[in-house]
C-alpha cells in the first residue's frame, strides 16, 4: 500500500511539473511584409508596427493546469477507490471460503479485479479530473512504456530452472 501511494504522489507531483509556466514575453514588435510582384521590378514594403509596452503582461493561453480543486477531486475519487476495491476484495475472499468448489477460481480473480479496478480508477482520474492535453498523454505512456520494457528486459531475459 505504501507502494502505491508514492506511486501516486510521484504522478501528482509529475502533474505539476508538467504545468506550463506562466511568464512574461520579452517585448517583441511584429514586421509585416508587403511584396508586389510587377513585370520589371520587385516592390517591398516594410512596415514596423509599434511595439508593445514594457509593462504590459502578455500572458499565453495554457490549456491545461492543475489547480487544488483538481487534486482534491483525485484524492477524492482514489479514496473511495480504495475503499470500494479493498471491501470488494474482502467480499470475494469470504465468498471463496464458503464456496469449496469455486474457492480457486474466485481467489484467481481477486488479482485481476485489483489490476483492472486500479487500471480503470487511474484512467477515471487523469482522463476525468486532470484532463491533460493529449501530447502530454502520449509522451507519459510513451516514457512509461519504455520504463515498464527495461523493468521487464531481465524478467524475460533469464531462462527459468528446470525442475
Amino acid at each position: 500500500m505504501k507502494k502505491l501511494l508514492t506511486y501516486i504522489l510521484l504522478f501528482i507531483l509529475a502533474g505539476i511539473i508538467l504545468v506550463p509556466v506562466r511568464g512574461l514575453a520579452q517585448d517583441k514588435s511584429t514586421v509585416q511584409v508587403d511584396t508586389a510582384i510587377s513585370d520589371t521590378s520587385t516592390k517591398i514594403d516594410v512596415k514596423k508596427t509599434a511595439p508593445t509596452s514594457i509593462f504590459k503582461k502578455n500572458i499565453p493561453d495554457v490549456k491545461w493546469s492543475l489547480s487544488l480543486n483538481k487534486i482534491f477531486w483525485a484524492l477524492i475519487i482514489f479514496f473511495v477507490a480504495f475503499l470500494v476495491i479493498k471491501y470488494v476484495t474482502l467480499f470475494l475472499e469470504a465468498v471463496a471460503e464458503k464456496a469449496n468448489r469455486m474457492r480457486l477460481s474466485i481467489k484467481r480473480i481477486i488479482p485481476i479485479f485489483r489490476i483492472f479496478g486500479w487500471t480503470f480508477i487511474i484512467y477515471i482520474i487523469i482522463e476525468g479530473v486532470f484532463a491533460p492535453p493529449i501530447e502530454t498523454l502520449i509522451a507519459v505512456t510513451g516514457a512509461a512504456g519504455i520504463a515498464i520494457g527495461f523493468a521487464s528486459q531481465d524478467i524475460l531475459k533469464k531462462p527459468r530452472p528446470d525442475p
